[in-house]
């Protein structure tokens, strides 16, 4: 799958990127330093119906990438733990609460309404 990011950020795909921090094809946001796919990340954008909103739908997915992993470490002899899933959560609620819902239709699932024309509507 292509991977590609352009720091002018002339495109939705680039904007994502960054938002998310996914500016590295050697060194991304999920677990064992993986990148999204350009094609993940088109994808999200057209389900969720703007770059603003696929970051959160990004975030959603870093969540869950990282829900079974915690972080541990020890800085001048004080031990810390870290749970990367519940921050991406707080970045996923924080862009959805700046931005909303998703506005596109997923999965080109649409609605439609029917006038009957036999009498009996």
């Amino acid at each position: 799958m292509a991977w590609s990011y352009v720091p002018t950020l002339s495109s939705d795909l680039d904007k994502v990127r960054r938002a998310i921090n996914d500016t590295d094809k050697d060194d991304g946001a999920l677990p064992n330093k993986r990148t999204f796919s350009n094609e993940e990340i088109l994808a999200t954008i057209a389900t969720e119906g703007s770059w603003q909103l696929a970051v959160a739908a990004c975030f959603d997915m870093l969540s869950a990438a990282w829900a079974t992993e915690v972080s541990f470490g020890v800085t001048n002899g004080n031990y810390s733990q870290s749970d990367p899933a519940k921050r991406f959560a707080e970045q996923a609620k924080y862009w959805r609460g700046l931005y909303g819902k998703p506005t596109a239709t997923p999965l080109g699932i649409r609605t439609v309404t029917t006038t009957r024309t036999d009498g009996y509507s």
